[in-house]
């Protein structure tokens, strides 16, 4: 965002006069200045020069401003998406533990079915291969609660990346409970509000609006900007002295460069970024029905 409002400052300052100084006809080479030859007289001139840019300043200055509004949108999506990325990995914590908790438990319960049976085939009431089946479950459950375990830290640790801290550095301890939406909308009003407030699909269709504005810069830039000038001289001569003043003006002649591929290269940005709004709104789409599919909706 701040790239951006730099960017706009730039756009938005006035093109500086250029100020330029010269002396003619010096006596440097030794020739003499005389009523005889008639040469010189020498002469000395200021002269200031003004860039008219026709308007395109202000196509700049557009084309900026859409590039701020782009930067802030992309900005609250990289929030909201940080936001569901810290969210996501508090749900994964949680189900880990609890997880974790469940084979924990299973195991305990496992090894107690162990101990029982190894009571009944020392008393004869149970077989030996039913006793190796309760310990090869005891075992399947205890691999599965270091397997838990396993994902519990992996879940932490990317949590603690999300929230900037170093993995191994701090301890988690989550007492908050998941947070219920109260009423959930119809997919329709889900989808509707989607294409109406993400900042992510906001953001393309800005983007659409600073590359039709940098389109329109680029069709102005056909019409060439021209400078004017004035200048002040004075001569210094045998014949006498006197002061004058001059004015200019310049222009391209645009012959062969008319910004053609400039044009060009815009016009395929606007049909490409046109595309892609139209790809990420039927991403949304699909994500919705997504959505309320899971929910069973």
């Amino acid at each position: 965002v701040a790239l951006a409002q730099a960017r706009l400052l730039v756009a938005r300052t006035k093109p500086n006069p250029e100020l330029a100084g010269s002396a003619d006809h010096l006596d440097w080479l030794g020739t003499g200045y005389d009523d005889v030859n008639g040469a010189g007289p020498p002469e000395y001139a200021v002269r200031v020069d003004f860039p008219l840019l026709q308007g395109k300043r202000g196509l700049r200055s557009t084309v900026a401003r859409r590039a701020l509004s782009i930067a802030r949108l992309l900005y609250e999506n990289a929030e909201r998406q940080l936001v569901y990325d810290v969210r996501s990995a508090c749900v994964d914590v949680q189900a880990a533990e609890a997880s974790r908790e469940l084979h924990h438990d299973s195991a305990e319960f496992m090894a107690r079915v162990v101990k029982a049976a190894e009571g009944r085939v020392k008393s004869g009431a149970l077989k030996e291969v039913d006793l190796a089946r309760s310990r090869v479950a005891l075992l399947t459950v205890r691999n599965s609660e270091l397997d838990t375990a396993d994902r519990l830290v992996i879940a932490e640790e990317r949590l603690l990346l999300l929230m900037g801290r170093t993995p191994g550095t701090v301890s988690l301890d989550l007492q908050d409970e998941l947070r219920r939406v109260a009423e959930v909308p119809t997919r329709e009003q889900a989808l509707r509000e989607a294409l109406s407030s993400r900042p992510d699909l906001l953001a393309a269709r800005a983007e659409l609006e600073r590359v039709r504005s940098d389109l329109a810069l680029q069709e102005a830039g056909v019409k060439p900007s021209f400078t004017v000038g004035t200048e002040v001289r004075r001569q210094q001569g045998l014949a006498g002295q006197g002061s004058s003043a001059g004015l200019f003006f310049a222009i391209p002649l645009t012959v062969s460069d008319r910004n053609q591929g400039e044009i060009e290269r815009a016009r395929q940005e606007v049909e490409q970024v046109r595309l892609r709004v139209k790809a990420l709104e039927n991403s949304i789409a699909l994500e919705a029905a997504g959505a309320f599919k899971l929910l069973g909706l």
